[in-house]
């Protein structure tokens, strides 16, 4: 559950850096999302500490993968901290702004396994019992492609915003990001500067290397639950008939223990001695 709030909040986070980008906000909305985003830090930073304390706060625990994650999620609070205690700090800055948006990182962490996976989806509401190997190669389609677009485009933004005057906001380097990762490109934005130039081809490359990746991953998925059901179908019949008056269908294979009887016959001992005789051989 605990999970679930805070992939919300990464998702909010994500999306309070791109208002915060937009020229013409008010500046009490401005104050909010700024507030707001004080209380993101705040909860990232105390559930980053009790997860340490829990590991008694080795240094082995920071090193981990996911805590690196967890610690970039955090070092935005501590930037705004320093700028509160009035070191120049914009609230534009553009490092803090991708320094946001790698909080998309975070989740990741619902999609390390199976059983992850299966823990995150009781947590929302659905039934783990029917969790496909599928469901999770497609979730990790998804949010890759979340990640890459999110993180592109604060990049291209803090790239471009200065110089290019078609890329004012973040949500404009998004859509940038959206046409140029699909190989549209419509081509009424690009990259004037050297970063952005790097940025953009740097994402083409990643797209190119992760996407199709996961996508033969979620075909092999798809494939191996086609070959599950092909078996099951396979099972055969046999047509056992008990007297004149109905015919039953008994499976010629067990079913978890159990044999599957299709039709309506009167006489109970009847079917049962049919079914013990058949299982007999």
């Amino acid at each position: 559950v605990v999970e679930v709030q805070l992939a919300f909040l990464v998702v909010l986070s994500a999306f309070l850096v791109g208002l915060g980008t937009l020229p013409s906000l008010p500046p009490l909305v401005a104050s909010i999302t700024n507030n707001f985003e004080l209380f993101i830090s705040a909860i990232f930073t105390l559930e980053y500490l009790i997860r340490w304390s829990f590991e008694g706060f080795t240094f082995k625990f920071v090193l981990r993968p996911l805590s690196i994650i967890d610690l970039i999620a955090i070092l935005p609070g501590f930037i705004n901290i320093l700028g509160a205690l009035g070191f120049a700090i914009p609230p534009s800055f553009g490092a803090l702004i991708n320094l946001r948006l790698l909080r998309i990182l975070r989740l990741q962490r619902v999609l390390v396994d199976y059983e992850t996976f299966e823990k995150f989806e009781l947590a929302i509401g659905l039934d783990p019992s029917n969790t496909r190997p599928y469901q999770l190669q497609l979730a990790r389609i998804v949010i890759s492609i979340y990640t890459l677009l999110s993180i592109t485009a604060g990049l291209i933004y803090s790239a471009e915003h200065v110089s290019n005057p078609e890329v004012p906001d973040y949500f404009t380097a998004l859509y940038f990001s959206l046409t140029t990762l699909t190989t549209v490109g419509f081509g009424d934005i690009h990259p004037v500067t050297t970063a952005g130039r790097w940025v953009v081809s740097g994402a083409i490359l990643i797209g190119s290397a992760v996407i199709p990746a996961q996508a033969a991953a979620l075909v092999e998925a798809l494939l191996d639950r086609e070959g599950e059901q092909g078996e099951a179908k396979n099972i055969s019949k046999n047509d056992i008939s008990v007297d004149e008056t109905a015919r039953i269908t008994v499976e010629s294979e067990k079913v978890d223990g159990y044999y599957v009887v299709e039709g309506k016959e009167s006489s109970l001992e009847s079917i049962m001695a049919r079914m013990e005789s058949l299982e007999s051989k």
